[in-house]
């Protein structure tokens, strides 16, 4: 958005059906625009991260059905893990933040399940 014209056509001749795509074509407008502007200025948190993984490995056909939901298992986890870790920005986080966790983790967590 940011000043931007958008012309999109909202596929309907109706105004009331008009009036609500419109509402929500723009909500849709502003996440992706609030979303591009984290990453091109580099203030991502984990969570904004986290989310275009997850919405990769949804679209991803190139993995089983199981092996996604494996993966999902595993995302779970860590978030579950890592006490604040979603709100945390990407660049804060060192390899001696993630030796920690596991560390802590591998204490209370079975080496071949969830």
């Amino acid at each position: 958005m940011r000043g931007k014209l958008i012309r999109r056509s909202l596929k309907t001749t109706q105004m009331s059906v008009a009036k609500l795509r419109l509402a929500d074509m723009e909500k849709d407008e502003r996440q992706r625009v609030e979303h591009e502007t984290a990453m091109t200025e580099g203030v991502m948190e984990f969570g904004d991260a986290l989310k275009t993984t997850t919405q990769r490995l949804a679209g991803d056909v190139s993995l089983k059905p199981r092996s996604k939901v494996y993966r999902e298992e595993r995302i779970a986890a860590l978030i579950k893990s890592w006490p604040g870790l979603e709100k945390t920005d990407v660049r804060r986080i060192s390899k001696s933040d993630c030796l920690a966790w596991a560390a802590r983790y591998g204490k209370v967590a079975a080496p071949t399940a969830p």
